[in-house]
């Protein structure tokens, strides 16, 4: 039974063991679920951003077109240096025009200079780029993101008939500008570092419940290993003393056959003065009830041995000097009749015992 416990105990500790790393691996799942989704609504929010933005771009797109058709018989020259040309322009932030089969204006006079003679998808040359191109409407003003030398835009364009001839006009816009705002950027950074924070707190909390719950784990395993050692040891001691008091003088009787031994190992030990007595109990209920008042009366220096079905000895070793008559009433005491006592205090205790067991038995036929 104590060794089922302990087997149902281990298995039980197996299994918190295996749950505490469960609960780290659901932490660390539960951390890259939370991320992705962060990340994915992070990209939804520039995603809107940018979507606002182009609106906006749309506006401005449509407000120069608006300017152009009020110029009546201008030339590209002249529309460039009129209009295109007064606007701000940079590398995240400038203007094309150009007719279905050549480049007429992009960005600035040096850029222009380098895409002369250039049909407008040599510079609209990516796909995405290519089909913006593609879609703008005449009149109307559409928006895209496109890619541009690696480089993410934001596109508003529209398609226009000026003096007989068919314009593309676009305004270009880098994404990683309008995200890299002060405003945004700095919102963006404090909603980043919020949610690292967060995902760090969640991490750092399963990494120490998963420290924790094997520190515990193993203060519990030693704390069964204590509770199997100090059973084993109650259990060894209850073993010897059982075994103690199985073998005790005091709660069992020898047979004649142990009687040289142990008048031997008494000898040896010169357990003087030794008081030898032998009386009349014959065996059956009265002999038992004796056996069981020496128990009582007699204490672990008095041995008892059967020497046959009639007499029984007692041996006490280092015995107080007591009167024949105190130990005829003692026996007495316990339901037995003293027929012989000696009390030597030297001498061998086999030849001195051997007369008196002789004598005993000469008058007792």
């Amino acid at each position: 039974m104590m060794f089922k416990k302990i087997s149902r105990r281990k298995k039980n500790s197996t299994k918190k063991r295996r749950s505490a790393w469960l609960v780290c691996g659901l932490v660390f799942l539960f951390i890259a679920v939370v991320g992705l989704l962060a990340w994915k609504q992070l990209k939804k929010y520039e995603q809107g951003i940018l979507e606002v933005y182009a609106l906006q771009q749309d506006g401005y797109v449509q407000l120069v077109l608006d300017q152009i058709n009020l110029q009546e018989d201008r030339d590209n020259e002249e529309l460039v240096q009129n209009i295109l040309g007064t606007l701000d322009a940079s590398d995240n932030h400038y203007w094309t025009l150009s007719e279905i089969d050549s480049i007429v204006f992009v960005k600035d006079v040096l850029e222009t200079n380098r895409y002369k003679g250039f049909t407008t998808k040599t510079y609209y040359k990516s796909q995405s780029a290519e089909q913006f191109i593609e879609s703008l409407q005449e009149g109307r003003v559409v928006h895209k993101e496109i890619v541009i030398k690696n480089r993410l835009y934001v596109a508003s364009g529209v398609r226009f008939a000026y003096n007989g001839k068919n314009y593309y006009m676009c305004l270009l816009t880098s994404a990683s500008t309008i995200l890299d705002q002060n405003e945004y950027l700095s919102a963006r950074t404090s909603l980043s570092m919020l949610v690292l924070f967060a995902l760090a707190v969640v991490l750092c909390g399963g990494i120490l419940l998963s420290i924790l719950a094997e520190r515990w784990h193993h203060q519990y395993e030693a704390s069964e290993r204590e509770k199997k050692d100090y059973v084993a040891t109650i259990e060894r001691m209850n073993f010897e003393r059982s075994k103690e008091k199985l073998y005790h003088p005091r709660y069992m009787a020898f047979y004649v056959n142990s009687l040289p031994m142990l008048l031997e190992k008494i000898g040896k030990r010169e357990a003087w003065p030794v008081e030898m007595m032998i009386v009349d109990i014959p065996s059956g209920e009265q002999r038992d009830m004796f056996l069981e008042k020496a128990k009582v009366y007699l204490d672990e220096k008095t041995f008892r041995v059967i020497l046959d079905d009639r007499y029984v000895a007692l041996l006490s070793i280092k015995s107080a000097m007591r009167t024949e008559e105190s130990a005829k009433d003692f026996v007495e005491q316990m339901g037995a009749t003293l027929v012989a006592r000696r009390q030597p205090q030297e001498g061998n205790l086999e030849q001195l015992f051997g007369q008196m067991w002789k004598e005993v038995k000469e008058d007792g036929q």
